[in-house]
C-alpha cells in the first residue's frame, strides 16, 4: 500500500493505491464513521436517537425477527450488518440512516460557491438479493417505507436479483426528473464489466462522485460503473439537494433474502453557504 494524492473537482484527496479507498481529503465538510467504540454497540431506533450519534436503525413493517440492523461483534475496523434474516412471505426492511436529519450538500445554490463532493462506502454484499429482495445504499431524502427506490430523491448503488445478481445498478432521482435514472454496470466499457459482477467473498470500495451535475460518476474499486454523462443531477432547490446517507435492505413482498455489511462510510462535500 502507498498513499497517493489526486484532485477531484476543487479538492485534493489522498487514497490507498491498492484498494483505492479514500484516506484523506481537504473538503470543508467531512463525515467519517468506522463503526467502532463502546458507544456504538447498539444502534438506536428512530424514537430513541442518541445525542452525538449520527445513526438510527429502522426494522419496520414485518413480523418480529424478519430483519436486523446490528453491529458485527469484534469485527476488525468495525462493521454493521443490515440483513433480512428469514424468508417468511411478508414485507421486511432493515435500514441504517440519519433519522431524516438531512445534512449532506449535493448541489450548491449559494451564489459564488462551487459544487463538489463524494460519498464512499466500504461494504460487502454479504447475501446477494434473491427473488424480491433489494439492496440500496448511497444518499437519500427523508425515509419512505418500501423499496430502496421509494424515497423522493436519491443517489444510490442498487442491487436486485436480476442476472447477474452481483452487478450494481447506478440510480438517481432528482426533483426535475420524470423518473429514476438507472444504469446497469454491464453497460460500461466491456473491460470493466467482469470486475463489476460482485460476489459475497470480498469487501469493495463504492464511491459516488457528485462533482459535476452533468455527470454523476459511480465507481466500484476504481472501476467506473456508468458511462460519462449517463446520469445527471438537478435537485431544484437547496432543500432538495440536502440529503442523508442511507443503507436500505427491503423485501416489498415475497420471500427474498439479502444482506450488506458496511465497514466504513465517508462523506466529503462543499458547504452550502457563502462565507464572508
Amino acid at each position: 500500500m502507498t498513499t497517493r494524492a489526486t484532485w477531484r473537482a476543487y479538492i485534493q484527496y489522498e487514497y490507498d493505491d491498492l484498494t483505492l479507498e479514500t484516506v484523506g481529503s481537504g473538503a470543508p465538510f467531512q463525515f467519517i464513521d468506522d463503526f467502532v467504540g463502546a458507544g456504538t454497540k447498539t444502534i438506536p431506533s428512530p424514537a430513541s436517537a442518541s445525542i452525538g450519534y449520527a445513526w438510527v436503525s429502522k426494522t419496520a413493517g414485518f413480523s418480529s425477527g424478519s430483519a436486523s440492523v446490528a453491529f458485527v461483534s469484534n469485527a476488525p475496523g468495525g462493521q454493521v450488518l443490515c440483513s433480512l434474516v428469514d424468508s417468511a412471505s411478508e414485507t421486511a426492511e432493515a435500514t441504517l440512516y440519519w433519522n431524516d436529519n438531512l445534512g449532506v450538500n449535493t448541489f450548491n445554490y449559494a451564489a459564488g460557491t462551487a459544487n463538489y463532493g463524494q460519498i464512499e462506502f466500504v461494504a460487502q454484499i454479504s447475501t446477494l438479493p434473491t427473488t424480491t429482495a433489494l439492496i440500496g445504499f448511497g444518499l437519500s431524502s427523508a425515509w419512505v417505507a418500501g423499496s430502496p427506490l421509494s424515497e423522493s430523491e436519491y443517489l444510490m448503488f442498487y442491487f436486485n436479483s436480476a442476472a447477474p445478481a452481483g452487478q450494481p445498478n447506478c440510480v438517481a432521482l432528482d426533483g426535475s426528473a420524470t423518473g429514476a435514472q438507472i444504469v446497469n454496470a454491464g453497460t460500461t466499457d466491456a473491460s470493466n464489466a467482469p470486475a463489476l459482477v460482485l460476489t459475497t467473498a470480498s469487501f469493495h470500495v463504492f464511491r459516488i462522485d457528485f462533482n459535476n451535475d452533468a455527470d454523476i460518476a459511480f465507481y466500484v474499486d476504481g472501476n467506473r460503473c456508468n458511462p460519462s454523462g449517463s446520469i445527471t443531477w438537478a435537485p431544484g432547490s437547496q432543500a432538495a439537494a440536502t440529503m442523508q446517507p442511507m443503507v436500505k435492505i427491503a423485501r416489498p413482498s415475497g420471500t427474498g433474502l439479502a444482506a450488506v455489511t458496511v465497514d466504513a462510510v465517508q462523506i466529503f462535500t462543499a458547504r452550502n453557504m457563502t462565507i464572508g
